[in-house]
């Protein structure tokens, strides 16, 4: 959980989002395959008419840093500063609606004639709301014949008509679908591309039940106050996450194994052990906040290079 964020509700909001963080600690993250709820995810061509006013995933109270991007601790997605969930929770303050409306006139104007080329990825409005998919072919004079339909779409230089390969979102991320449909410049955005999106979610790893183990194991330690005075808030957040299940990115993985090479000292020390006096050892619970032996065995085992 972001602490800088939490600190920042109060009252049934903060009650709201504890009890969400002690189902995920208990029955694992939202959207998983265990789950029965529904998180809707959004990428940030989905949200693109909210982000713009402060309603997306970089001010939810659930985000974390993870290397170069962020992490969700209460879902089960690979998410963007931009997306959004429905079970986002963000404080007040972080909504601004009056420079949404000047960022949304700049940021989601339909294409003009010359913004789009063959290869770009675009948005449109559909019956089922935003659809997603790539440019194919364009024409700036003549009609084209959308494949498996009867519709055709005349494409003029003012408003040049495209052929759009449409892509859906599935459980294993991005993909381009058999479905092409034709639409004119002026009904289209320009998104970032949904290849890169594919490629972040593929180096995702989930986290085995032995890990996800050892960190509720910390948490309750935590919450006795075994952790000691040293204990930061990144082992905190770590255990978290790690006890949500899911998955985890690659840099995630490199993190840990760095972790246990440095700390494998701490295992020598009394009160690691149970039976120990002390036990368990603030070394220990940081230990099993990482992810415990379960969690070096499972970071050693995962090949990077």
């Amino acid at each position: 959980m972001n602490e800088e964020l939490y600190a920042q509700i109060e009252g049934d909001e903060k009650a709201l989002v504890d009890a969400m963080a002690s189902i995920v600690a208990e029955y694992g993250k939202f959207g998983s395959p265990t789950s029965n709820v529904y998180i809707d995810y959004q990428s940030p061509a989905e949200n693109a008419d909210n982000y713009p006013i402060g309603v997306k995933c970089g001010n939810c109270v659930f985000h974390v840093p993870e290397g170069d991007g962020i992490a969700c601790t209460l879902i089960d997605a690979q998410i963007q500063e931009n997306g959004l969930c429905r079970l986002s929770m963000i404080p007040p303050g972080l909504v601004n609606a009056r420079e949404a409306y000047k960022q949304l006139a700049l940021s989601v104007k339909e294409a003009g004639p010359n913004d789009l080329k063959t290869g770009d990825f675009v948005s449109w409005n559909s019956s089922g709301g935003r659809s997603q998919g790539q440019i194919q072919r364009i024409v700036r004079d003549g009609t084209i014949n959308v494949p498996n339909s009867s519709f055709t779409i005349e494409g003029t230089e003012e408003n040049p008509a495209a052929l759009i390969v449409v892509w859906q979102r599935g459980s294993d991320g991005w993909a381009a679908t058999d479905t092409k449909v034709g639409h004119r410049f002026s009904t289209l955005r320009k998104i970032a591309s949904l290849k890169e999106a594919v490629l972040v979610e593929a180096e995702r790893y989930k986290v085995p039940q032995g890990v996800q183990s050892a960190a509720r194991r910390a948490l309750k330690w935590i919450s006795e106050g075994k952790a000691g005075d040293g204990f930061t808030s990144v082992g905190r957040r770590r255990a978290a996450q790690l006890a949500a299940g899911g998955s985890v990115s690659r840099d995630t993985v490199a993190r840990m194994r760095s972790y246990f090479a440095r700390h494998a000292v701490d295992k020598n020390a009394e009160g690691f052990s149970a039976g120990e006096k002390g036990y368990p050892s603030p070394g220990r619970v940081a230990w099993d906040a990482w992810g415990g032996d379960a969690g070096r065995t499972w970071v050693n085992g995962i090949k990077l290079d």
